[in-house]
Order: structure tokens, then C-alpha cells, then sequence
């Protein structure tokens, strides 16, 4: 894990509107989706750091205006405005608890 990455996923995360309460659930979900590999592809469909679905993805970029799936700073602005419109548990396989 790079360090760097972290923050700047983390600074998308609270410019999103994150809860700096859920920093500790969110970066477990990621280590567990991807292993903060940006790049990390599932061959059923799910891509990057929150091993996104293309569908979702299409719906929460059309939200925020960040579309590059490959930005950890992108990623962590949509993660936060994805968990303010649903439920983690049922977004993420890996969400703790």
C-alpha cells in the first residue's frame, strides 16, 4: 500500500462528504475488495479500489462528475457519495460488521 495513494483516496473521501467515523470500515472494505490495487480487475465485471460494478459506477459519476475509474482520488469521492445514497453492507461483500 502506497502512502501516498491512501491519502489521496481518503482526501477524495472527505471532499465527498465522508464520515471520517467509518475511515477504519471503509479502508478494511478496500484492502479486502482490491488490496488497494487501483487496478484490480474481477473477471465478473467489478474494477478498482471498491471493485466497483460498471453500472454503479456509471450512476454515482453521473452524480458527482468523476469518471475515471482509475483515480484513487476519484474512487474515494464516489465511495463516500455512494454511502450516503445506500447501504454499505449491501455495496461491498468485504464491509465489516
Amino acid at each position: 500500500l502506497c502512502t501516498t495513494e491512501y491519502r489521496r483516496f481518503f482526501q477524495g473521501y472527505y471532499d465527498g462528504g465522508g464520515d471520517p467515523e467509518l475511515e477504519t470500515a471503509v479502508s478494511e472494505t478496500v484492502t479486502c475488495e482490491s488490496g488497494w490495487n487501483i487496478y484490480a480487475y474481477n473477471p465478473a465485471g467489478y474494477t478498482g479500489l471498491g471493485q466497483w460494478a460498471e453500472k454503479t459506477w456509471t450512476k454515482v459519476a453521473s452524480m458527482t462528475g468523476y469518471w475515471a475509474i482509475y483515480d484513487t482520488y476519484e474512487q474515494g469521492f464516489n465511495m463516500a457519495v455512494w454511502m450516503k445514497v445506500s447501504t454499505p453492507s449491501s455495496q461491498w461483500s468485504c464491509w465489516p460488521g
